[in-house]
């Protein structure tokens, strides 16, 4: 059975909508309260170094420019070892911002029970199912008024880094599109995983054409004892890395990277939020190439018995 991918929305309607809401407010978008929570900053790995940059952090009002600063270690990483992370990406009172904004946006009742749809192979049938312990929802402009970092965030994302990483991307790797995208914001509770998959497992056969997954951490409280949790990212050669979620950035191929999430600790009411865009690529082709390097990687993961889950 394979995952039905996240329908992709125009890049072009999210700074649409954004704009006209930005239009009715005045003053500073990015003024955010003292930072007061405590962070873990560690990463393990099995094998080889962590792909991991300077951490060097920023504001919103300054992430244009902080992307086009790492969009080449970026590139680089994702072209060699399939991955990119970095932490923080955001300065400390920022991301704390950012979680309460996701906070209040569970007070007001925007996630649901997360789900996805299976296609089973032999008769073609969609079945839904439930992901427990895991609620979601796909924030947009109209969520300005209660998260305005997060909608500025994800409009600077989808705006800004498929150009600058397009620059420094081989042409016969990945052209990210600019044009379209798709964002889920979801936050898992206490003894729940996500087992072992690729975003986009279906590729073109499924009009899937998401390329790249980016992935903000929203933790700044974060307890590796506690809360557990860790994203496992599979590599080649048999080995992986465990990346701590406290106020992590890291993105990785959507049609090729295999990974999961441990199973969470007991939150203590810090239950693990993160922020996810896909955005899709320009070119068909680049999509499932059975020329990459990290083919090898989703092909072992069906072997292995798993599936597609994005």
């Amino acid at each position: 059975m394979q995952i039905v991918h996240q329908k992709l929305k125009p890049i072009a309607t999210m700074i649409r909508n954004t704009a006209t809401i930005l239009a009715r407010h005045r003053g500073s978008l990015f003024a955010s309260p003292s930072f007061t929570g405590k962070f873990s900053h560690g990463a393990f790995i099995t094998g080889r170094s962590l792909s991991t940059a300077t951490r060097e952090s920023t504001n919103l009002e300054d992430l244009p420019a902080h992307l086009e600063k790492l969009a080449p270690s970026i590139a680089e990483s994702l072209v060699e070892k399939g991955y990119f992370t970095t932490i923080p990406l955001l300065d400390h009172s920022v991301m704390d911002t950012l979680r309460e904004q996701a906070v209040a946006l569970r007070q007001e009742g925007r996630y649901e029970q997360s789900w996805s749809e299976k296609i089973q192979e032999h008769n073609g049938q969609v079945i839904r199912f439930d992901k427990p312990g895991v609620f979601a929802c796909e924030p947009d402009g109209a969520d300005y008024d209660t998260a305005p970092d997060l909608v500025t965030y994800t409009s600077h994302l989808i705006t800004n880094l498929p150009s600058y990483l397009n620059i420094y991307l081989p042409e016969n790797v990945a052209r990210i599109s600019k044009q379209a995208f798709n964002a889920k914001l979801a936050y898992t509770e206490s003894h729940s995983e996500y087992p072992l998959h690729v975003d986009n497992s279906l590729g073109l056969s499924g009009g899937d054409t998401r390329k790249l997954t980016c992935i903000l951490y929203l933790n700044p409280e974060y307890d590796r004892e506690a809360h557990k949790g860790e994203l496992r990212v599979h590599l080649l050669n048999d080995e992986f890395v465990d990346l701590e979620p406290s106020t992590r950035f890291v993105c990785f191929w959507t049609d090729e990277i295999p990974h999961k999430v441990l199973m969470t600790g007991d939150s203590q009411g810090m239950d693990r939020y993160a922020l996810t865009i896909w955005l899709a690529d320009e070119e068909p082709q680049h999509i499932h190439n059975s020329s990459s390097k990290f083919a090898e990687l989703r092909i072992q993961a069906f072997d292995k018995g798993q599936e597609g889950d994005g």
